[in-house]
């Protein structure tokens, strides 16, 4: 019984060594237009015999091709390889007032025709029916292969069952898992994810190296993700990092998580908003003209 334990577990580990590499060289290939195997190998500390390995695995799985690009700045011409421009990734993203559907290539750009945005309404059900209309008609217009949706929502979500567990702004998709709804609807693998965390895994991407920050937002709420090492820390069931909802003001304005004063009541374009009475792309111009009361309730 020990022996065929420590063979399950030797067995696992060269399988978690791949995903940690392929992970890791999948993340560079994004921040990057065009690269090779030697360079990469040689950037990421890993084996070209490696490398050799997971170039072979993404160019037979289509993420990867070879670029028409050669490098032939010196010495013998260096093949260049691309993420393949067939490919494109989806993302769904549910805020309190609107639903945004956005396609985009493995590098991340969406452009203008890419989108369609959709009102959030109050009920999960008839958000998710108008989403498995929306969305085919959107993919089907863009002609490119999608195998992966991302779907961002506010709130909390426990990380093993992607179930919205509090969303204090969303109320009616508590219970629900959207990932796993929309990915029987559109017949597409989907994954759920806290907008915070999708804000903070888009920074990585950033030119400037910075593994180790923290990410906040005060748009409908107020959110937070932290990174360290170059990893989201998630915590135990996914709440790391909740901030929106500390409590500032005891006795403050009631909040949609039942309780008073909390960050979000005092700290958001929401509250903004409301202060001035004036629709937010108003207020932000008159804030920006200096007009006296909009810079008083931004203050």
């Amino acid at each position: 019984m020990e022996k065929r334990k420590k063979r399950a577990a030797s067995s696992g580990l060269p399988r978690l060594v791949r995903q940690v590499n392929l992970q890791t060289v999948t993340r560079e290939m994004r921040r990057l237009a065009l690269f090779s195997k030697i360079d990469l190998a040689r950037q990421l500390g890993i084996s070209t015999t490696t490398m050799t390995k997971l170039f072979a695995q993404l160019e037979a799985d289509g993420m990867i091709e070879k670029s028409p690009v050669e490098d032939k700045s010196f010495g013998r011409p260096k093949i260049l390889y691309q993420l393949s421009p067939a490919l494109q990734v989806a993302a769904i993203v549910v805020d309190v007032e609107t639903t945004t559907i956005g396609f985009s290539g493995l590098q991340g750009d969406v452009l203008p025709g890419n989108r369609v945005v959709l009102p959030s309404g109050t009920d999960a059900r008839a958000l998710f029916a108008r989403i498995a209309t929306e969305f085919p008609a959107l993919h089907h217009t863009l002609g490119a292969a999608c195998r992966l949706v991302g779907v961002c929502i506010p709130g909390l979500i426990e990380s093993r069952t992607g179930m919205s567990m509090l969303n204090p702004n969303l109320h009616w998709l508590e219970g629900t898992c959207p990932g796993k709804e929309l990915e029987v609807l559109l017949g597409i693998p989907a994954f759920v994810m806290h907008e915070e965390m999708a804000l903070s895994r888009a920074q990585l991407r950033a030119a400037d190296e910075t593994t180790d920050y923290i990410a906040m937002d005060f748009v409908s709420g107020v959110g937070m993700s932290v990174v360290s090492h170059g990893t989201h820390l998630s915590g135990a069931s996914g709440f790391a990092g909740e901030i929106g909802h500390v409590i500032m003001q005891p006795e403050g304005r009631l909040c949609g998580c039942g309780n008073h004063g909390c960050l979000e009541t005092i700290a958001s374009d929401r509250v903004f908003q409301a202060e001035t009475g004036l629709p937010m792309d108003e207020a932000l111009q008159r804030l920006g003209g200096g007009e006296p009361n909009t810079v008083a309730a931004a203050q």
